[in-house]
Formats: structure tokens, sequence, C-alpha cells
């Protein structure tokens, strides 16, 4: 297996050269009573609602009072001056209102073990943690923790806000997603096992169709892709040859040059046993960076497009991300599922070298 990897990734730096739901919950009916939810309060709104005055649209699944179901919290708004956050959980198979928060400057983290999710406040040097419970079908609220940052930084010009796990041990933000997509939906006991720290992982790896050169032949062979996007600041090109999915302005708006494939590595990004395609890449003359992750479903090669990528990525035995920038390191991981992707946030305690 190691002379493949091996292979995979001298070939595809060639390139480079050469081109330059866990069944307890199911049968509470959550899953149909959130999509009716973000019908209701998102996806069936006037458009000119959902793209002149909602700019945020975004939702989240976690399971706050940790009863085995999630809650979904609907996030909206136009800036951090407005942004708002709206809790519903499920009770017989219908969606329930709980409360609204403020959510503007915010972000949510994991409350491992306990009755809660936790709400991160930070702005202009001051933060604040506090703990939002579910108590008798009502959302109760208790701060657990100041930060001043304001104080530290007359002593220490780098300083930073502290971060949340150290106030809650094993906390890990909480990912949102666009309300257009299923996949927080779809793939949720994926998503909660991974916060948790479980991986699926196949006894054996092999390649798409059995063919060790699989993805190497797309990128040097111009084979069709559907390209979609991962985060939000990339485009949706649809069905495309590689090596067109590369020029300039195509995978993404702000490119001033065509990509060129820096590195390669094959790797099993789901634990099914079957390898994606981790691709690193550069615009050529700026080095500003995307990735690209190839994946074999159904007979369709997708192609999802993270922009703002890290300067290295490595691959852990479990198929999380270690992404290193120059003013953080973190772990994530890719859930796709046709043409629907997205990166969640995972605690750096859940990685594995391999």
């Amino acid at each position: 297996m190691k002379k493949r990897i091996g292979l995979f990734l001298v070939l595809c730096m060639g390139f480079a050269l050469l081109t330059g739901s866990a069944a307890a919950a199911a049968e509470n009916g959550w899953q149909d009573a959130y999509r009716n939810i973000l019908d209701e309060t998102i996806r069936n709104r006037d458009p000119q609602y959902r793209n002149d005055v909602a700019i945020e649209n975004s939702y989240l699944l976690y399971d706050v009072d940790k009863d085995g179901t999630p809650e979904l919290i609907i996030k909206t708004g136009t800036c951090e001056a407005d942004y708002a956050g709206t809790l519903y959980t499920c009770r017989d198979g219908q969606a329930v209102k709980v409360d609204e928060f403020g959510f503007g400057h915010a972000s949510l983290y994991s409350d491992p073990g306990e009755n809660g999710i936790i709400l991160h406040y930070g702005h202009m040097g001051y933060a604040f943690g506090a703990r939002f419970s579910l108590v008798d079908g009502q959302l109760a609220y208790e701060d657990i923790f100041e930060d001043d940052l304001n104080s530290r930084l007359m002593e220490d010009e780098d300083a930073e806000y502290i971060p949340v796990d150290h106030f809650v041990p094993g906390a890990c933000y909480l990912t949102l997603c666009e309300t257009e997509k299923d996949l927080p939906i779809l793939h949720y006991e994926e998503i909660r096992q991974a916060l948790d720290g479980e991986f699926p992982k196949a006894a054996e790896l092999r390649w798409p169709n059995d063919d060790e050169e699989f993805y190497v032949k797309i990128l040097t062979e111009n084979k069709p892709v559907t390209a979609v996007s991962t985060d939000r600041f990339s485009n949706q090109p649809g069905v495309i040859g590689f090596r067109d999915l590369l020029k300039q302005d195509v995978a993404a708006s702000w490119m001033s040059g065509d990509l060129q494939l820096l590195g390669a590595q094959p790797a099993d990004l789901n634990g099914d046993g079957k390898l994606e395609g981790v691709l690193e890449l550069a615009e050529d003359g700026s080095g500003s960076r995307m990735c690209i992750y190839l994946a074999e479903q159904d007979g369709t090669v997708y192609a999802y497009l993270q922009n703002y990528a890290p300067e290295t990525i490595a691959v852990d035995g479990n198929g999380n991300l270690l992404m290193t920038y120059s003013y953080s390191l973190d772990l994530k991981r890719l859930v796709f599922d046709g043409d629907e992707s997205m990166m969640i946030s995972l605690p750096l305690s859940a990685y594995q070298d391999r």
C-alpha cells in the first residue's frame, strides 16, 4: 500500500511540473421536523429577504441536554451587530422553538458530558463564556468564565484570547453550515461521533475501481469532475475538466493566475475504505493557497473546493486533516455526500499520528 501511495504522490508532483443517524433519534422524527423549520424560516422565504436582508443564514445541530436527540440552532442577521440565534428542540416529532439569543461576535462550542452548549463572546478585548442548558423545556443561562485580553496586552502585545477548552475541558468549536445544505441532518451521527473522538476505520484500503492510477488519470488527462464549494468563498463550477478547473478565476474569483499543484496524497477521509485524493495548490505567482479533495461516489468524481487553505496539511490515521497556519494549528474533518460538503472542527486531542 505504501508503494502505491508513493506512486500517486510522485505522479501528481510530476503533473505539477507539467502543468506548472442514530436509530433512536430517527424514531423521534427530528430530521423531517428540522427540515420543515429550515424551509419555513429560511429556504422558502422570498429571495429578496434571503439575499439582501438575512446575509447570514446558517445552522448547526447539537444535543444540548444529551438526551440522544439533537437541538437545532439557526443563525440569521446582517452583521455582527444584529446576528441572532434561535434554538429549537424536537418533541413528539415536532420542532418547538425554545428561545432566541444574541449571536453577534460569538461562537458556539460543545459542552462534553454536560447539559449545555457553550456560547463564547469576544469583542474589543473582552470575552466571556456562558452555558446554555435545557431545563424543563426552557433555556437556562449560566455565566462560567470571563477573559480580559486588554489587561494582558499591556504586558504582551502578542497575547490572545484564552481558548475555550481552557475553561471547559474538551470543548470544541461547533461548525455552522449553510441552510441550503442537508448535510448536518443526513450525517448527524458521523459528526457527533467525530466530536466524541470516534471514527469509522476500514480494515483495508482500496483505490476507486481498484485502479491505483485513478486520480492520476484525472489530473493528467483532464477528466471531468463535479466541482463544488466546501466553504462560502469558492465558486461552484459544476462539471468541468480538472485542468480547466485550475484556470484563473474558475475555482475562486480572487485569482490573478492559474492554480499550480504543489502536492497530493491519497487518504480515506470518511472511513469507508475507499481512498480520496487530497490536493494542495497555490495560485501561480502569489502563493495564495487552495485545497481540492477528490472523491469518487457512484461513478461521479467530486472535487470539493476549500479556499484560504493552510500552509501544510497532514492526514492522520483516522482521515482527519491537521492544518498548519501561520497563526494556528487546527484539526478538521471533511464531511461529504454528493454535491454537499463541509469542514467541521475537531479538538486537537483527536489527532492520531500515523
